[in-house]
């Protein structure tokens, strides 16, 4: 009858979800290797990519890893933080890490195992996912309270353009990273930030004093300092 169709569609879809999530348990922790899972987050980065051509809004970023089953359908994840969620997870390797820490006001767990390359990135990704889920800035440590002050403000465009990055655009990427690096290394930084997007080396994009580096549209595409070897 149409109860036993009905139990078919079910069973069906239920079979095409467990395929679809088999990188998460029922509790939303990553039980296939980190490794397979965060190569899949890549994966699933670049065709996202090229399919909005380096457009993307947090929204469809967010879509993009739910429907590969690489998050959760969590209510708790507003639409505004899918870039944030795709930035941490590659360096933290699961959502439900992410999730529970940020619950706990614990965010020094995660800091920790950030690379020093990674930290200023997790740190404001850190800050925007609490923020939307409701958290204290004041249950923040400082490096993500800086973090949030610094997003609040609006970057200063150092070179929009061009397909060799300015002396002055380096000089003011070292200062802002810290870093006393020759502008070559920069330019090195920037084509493998556009690699990494598949982004063609003539792309003429603008670089932000945060070392962002984003698109016409304004969207940000990466950051250089995460490209810095």
């Amino acid at each position: 009858g149409g109860g036993d169709i009905q139990d078919i569609n079910t069973a069906v879809a239920g079979g095409k979800n467990a395929v679809e999530n088999n990188f998460l348990d029922s509790t939303g922790n990553v039980q296939a290797p980190v490794a397979d899972y965060i190569g899949r987050v890549g994966e699933v980065t670049k065709e996202l990519q090229l399919t909005c051509n380096s457009e993307c809004t947090d929204g469809q970023y967010l879509k993009a890893m739910q429907d590969a089953g690489l998050v959760p359908r969590d209510p708790m994840i507003p639409p505004d933080v899918g870039r944030a969620l795709f930035e941490l997870i590659p360096i933290i390797g699961d959502y439900a890490t992410i999730r529970t820490a940020i619950q706990n006001d614990d965010y020094e767990t995660i800091l920790a195992v950030v690379s020093q390359a990674h930290r200023v990135r997790a740190a404001a990704a850190l800050g925007k996912i609490g923020l939307s889920m409701g958290k204290s800035i004041d249950s923040m440590p400082s490096i993500i309270k800086s973090s949030i002050v610094a997003s609040g403000r609006v970057p200063r465009v150092l070179q929009s353009g061009g397909n060799t990055l300015n002396q002055s655009t380096a000089n003011a990427l070292n200062k802002y990273f810290d870093q006393n690096i020759n502008k070559r290394e920069w330019g090195r930084a920037l084509e493998s930030l556009k690699k990494d997007n598949n982004i063609r080396n003539d792309h003429h994009g603008r670089i932000l004093d945060n070392g962002d580096y984003i698109n016409s549209n304004g969207n940000v595409i990466g950051n250089i300092g995460d490209y810095l070897k």
